[in-house]
């Protein structure tokens, strides 16, 4: 049997334990995106059933895309400050991590979080992401990309500059070559960027194919301003009136989240507040396939019935309520969808409704 590609050297393989099938990489970098180098170390280790840690400095931030990929291969987050202690940068857990590999004291030492993990940035910004799932017929005259230009014109303020499947996404925006991108590559996920007149965004676009055809989910995350400022709730609400325009074609489901936090869109070492619910929309196919009486819910949840007669969508806007209270707002409405229907409609939407029910 062929040894696994990770027990060779790696340009970015720093350091190993065999023993607890731990792999280290270091970057002394201020910030950390999803090379394709370090996409193809964290996907080759998880086939291979090991564990990557990725070490670096206090001060360094990570990309969304890179922290979302860690996460699905089960990659830890290893900081060290300049006094030497370190600390995991995901939980702010304090961490022994010895210079040199075998790391079989790479356990947490203590259930209280390093004080600098809990130091909350005054300046944070407010951010809304966006998700979207659509189906689409596996048709010639399919075209993917069309949410996230209507979303990241109105918005971000301009639809996506570029794609590609790392960072930075370097290919001029093209739904044309994007769709044939993911037909020939059988679906797949690819980065979306924003142009630099536009508000800061980033996002991505995953294709799959189902027995209904191609299913398409777009995520965008665009910050708003900063936190205090009033003109950055009036941008929030004004994302959640964008959910109707993703009425046309007909929308699976759609949920926009906000929260708080760096305006570069990055992530720090530090402890992230989680967000809260700010709209739903749930389309025409969604709505039938549940069961779902759209003007009866509409009254019931103070609602909005889009769409004709025979096809009603539903949105729910709540971005006037923020953190639990939006929860609450919506909790009944999200326990009556169900956990594995919206499941099998759109994972990444599942997860932020379900945060409990996910490692």
């Amino acid at each position: 049997m062929t040894e696994p590609r990770t027990t060779y050297p790696h340009p970015l393989l720093d350091a190993r334990d065999p023993r607890k099938g731990i792999l280290v990489t270091r970057s002394v970098a201020p910030s950390v995106h999803l090379s394709a180098g370090r996409a193809d170390f964290l996907v080759t280790a998880e086939r291979a059933d090991r564990r990557v840690v990725l070490v670096t400095g206090a001060e360094t931030v990570l990309s969304d895309h890179l922290v979302s990929l860690m996460r699905h291969t089960s990659a830890s987050w290893g900081v060290i400050d300049a006094h030497g202690d370190a600390r995991d940068g995901f939980t702010g857990l304090p961490l022994r991590i010895p210079e040199q590999a075998p790391l079989v004291d790479m356990l947490p030492s203590t259930t209280r979080p390093h004080p600098d993990h809990l130091r909350i940035d005054p300046e944070q910004s407010l951010r809304v992401t966006v998700i979207v799932s659509r189906r689409h017929r596996a048709s010639a005259e399919t075209l993917l990309g069309g949410d996230a230009e209507r979303l990241g014109t109105r918005i971000a303020g301009a639809p996506p500059a570029g794609w590609g499947l790392h960072e930075p996404a370097g290919l001029p925006w093209d739904r044309e070559l994007l769709t044939t991108f993911a037909r020939n590559a059988g679906g797949g996920r690819v980065i979306i960027t924003s142009p630099f007149e536009a508000r800061r965004s980033t996002g991505s676009i995953t294709a799959r194919r189902t027995r209904h055809g191609v299913e398409e989910i777009t995520q965008l995350t665009v910050e708003l301003g900063l936190e205090r400022a009033p003109y950055a709730y009036t941008r929030l609400r004004e994302a959640i009136k964008a959910l109707e325009s993703l009425d046309t074609g007909v929308p699976l489901f759609a949920a926009a989240f906000a929260d708080h936090g760096r305006a570069d869109l990055m992530r720090d070492a530090r402890a992230h507040v989680p967000g809260w619910p700010a709209g739903i929309l749930i389309g025409a196919p969604a709505t039938r396939a549940l069961g779902i009486d759209a003007r009866a819910v509409a009254k019931a949840y103070q609602g909005t019935v889009l769409g004709g007669r025979r096809t009603p969508s539903l949105l729910l806007d709540v971005s006037d309520t923020r953190g639990a209270d939006a929860w609450t707002r919506l909790r009944g409405l999200i326990d009556d969808l169900g956990h594995d229907r919206i499941s099998n409609a759109n994972p990444e939407l599942a997860r932020r409704l379900f945060p409990e029910g996910n490692a």
